[in-house]
C-alpha cells in the first residue's frame, strides 16, 4: 500500500448473523444469480439454498441436532457447497476433511473432532469406507454425487 492511498472508514458495527445466513440472503436477493459454477453445472443461489436446507431436513431426520459434529469429505465441487450449508442449516458443527489424507488420518480427524457422521462424495468413497473401520464413534457415512439421494 503506499502512502497516499486512502484507508476507507470501517463501517463497524457489523451485523451479527449465522454464516448459513449468507445463502439465504443471497437466494432472497439474487434467486436466478449463478452462486456456484462447477465444470459445465451451474447451480443459482436458490437452487443451493434448497438443495441445503434439504439436506439440514434429511440430518434433522437422522437425529442430528445443535452441536453435534458432521465432517466433509469432498472435493472444491457444487456438492462440498451445499453439504456445507446444509450442516450449518442442521445447526451441526461442519468439519472439512482434507482430501489428501489416506484412511488412517481421516480416522484420526473423525475420531478427534467426534463426527457422529462423514458426508463424502462419490469420488473418495473408497477411502472413506476404510477409514470407518479406525472410527468407532462414526454412525454412518452418506454419498454423495451429482442427483444421489443415496446413503449408506
Amino acid at each position: 500500500m503506499t502512502a497516499s492511498a486512502q484507508i476507507r472508514e470501517s463501517l463497524a458495527p457489523y451485523e451479527v448473523y449465522p454464516l448459513q445466513d449468507l445463502l439465504s440472503r443471497a437466494s432472497s436477493r439474487l434467486p436466478d444469480k449463478v452462486g456456484v459454477i462447477d465444470g459445465d453445472r451451474t447451480f443459482s443461489f436458490a437452487q443451493l439454498d434448497e438443495h441445503s436446507s434439504r439436506l439440514a431436513a434429511a440430518l434433522g431426520d437422522l437425529g442430528v441436532s445443535k452441536g453435534d459434529r458432521v465432517a466433509i469429505l469432498a472435493p472444491n465441487c457444487a456438492e462440498f457447497v451445499i453439504a456445507f450449508f446444509g450442516v450449518l442449516k442442521a445447526g451441526a458443527v461442519a468439519t472439512t476433511v482434507n482430501t489428501g489424507y489416506r484412511e488412517r488420518e481421516i480416522a484420526h480427524q473423525l475420531r478427534d473432532g467426534g463426527a457422529r457422521i462423514l458426508i463424502v462424495h462419490e469420488t473418495l468413497l473408497e477411502v472413506a469406507k476404510l477409514a470407518r473401520k479406525e472410527a468407532p464413534g462414526l454412525e454412518r457415512v452418506i454419498q454423495m454425487a451429482p442427483s444421489s439421494d443415496d446413503a449408506e
